[in-house]
């Protein structure tokens, strides 16, 4: 994590999907975790695949909801992509880049490589290295 010369004052932390309270989270959506996590990560973003986009975090213990505000580009292999989040109240602001992998033909999902969560809140940053996959 970097930081902004300012000490930061919220905290981005780890979640299971049994901890968020919507039957929305499950279907198709993309998940991120960091790179070191166990072979049964806990997540550091859940988002839903459609419209309308909700996406999850957890920021000081609490589960936060965010909308959708802009993708691009949609699931194209070995492409950078860039998504932007917003929490419902507007305080929180949350962009994710990475790069999705080649596509296997026997798998429903595209792996994400070398992606960055960057989270704002309060004109502070936080950014967090990931992995992850998007698919159904």
């Amino acid at each position: 994590m970097t930081e902004s010369p300012a000490a930061i004052n919220f905290e981005v932390e780890e979640f299971t999907l049994e901890e968020v309270e919507s039957d929305d989270i499950y279907g198709c959506g993309l998940a991120v975790w960091k790179p070191d996590s166990p072979d049964q990560p806990n997540f550091i973003l859940v988002a839903t695949l459609g419209e309308p986009v909700s996406m999850w975090m957890k920021i000081d213990g609490e589960i936060v909801r965010f909308e959708g505000l802009s993708a691009y580009p949609q699931e194209q292999p070995s492409t950078q992509f860039y998504q932007t989040f917003e929490s419902l109240e507007g305080e929180i602001q949350v962009g994710l880049e990475g790069r999705f992998a080649e596509q296997r033909a026997d798998v429903e999902a595209i792996a994400i490589e070398d992606g960055i969560v960057h989270i704002e809140q309060a004109g502070q940053e936080i950014e967090i290295p990931v992995i992850g996959v998007q698919g159904c």
